[in-house]
């Protein structure tokens, strides 16, 4: 999972035009993250993105999210003012994600 850390083993912080995030090391890192809260007895309500990270930065982490909010049966956020902005948002919603 290294594209999600920097060079001291940390989450991104400040993102720049040359971060990047590999889909399957969000994906891995989403369910650890779950999988984590269950272990503690948290039952997630929904699934959010760290400073909206995976909604702004390609559809690939996009659909690394949908691919596990399908899967856990969780929502996610997303806003409608988003589309125009990332037009991807969009066409990859189906009816049951609204």
């Amino acid at each position: 999972m290294a594209s999600l850390v920097d060079e001291n083993g940390y989450f991104w912080h400040d993102w720049t035009a040359t971060t990047r995030i590999e889909p399957k090391d969000a994906e891995v890192e989403l369910r650890a993250q779950i999988e984590r809260a269950y272990a503690m007895g948290i039952r997630p309500t929904h699934l959010d993105s760290h400073q909206y990270r995976l909604y702004a930065n390609g559809k690939e982490l996009f659909e690394a999210l949908l691919r596990v909010a399908h899967e856990k049966k969780l929502p996610f956020f997303v806003a409608r003012d988003w589309f125009a902005e990332h037009p991807y948002l969009e066409p990859s919603l189906s009816p049951g994600d609204m």
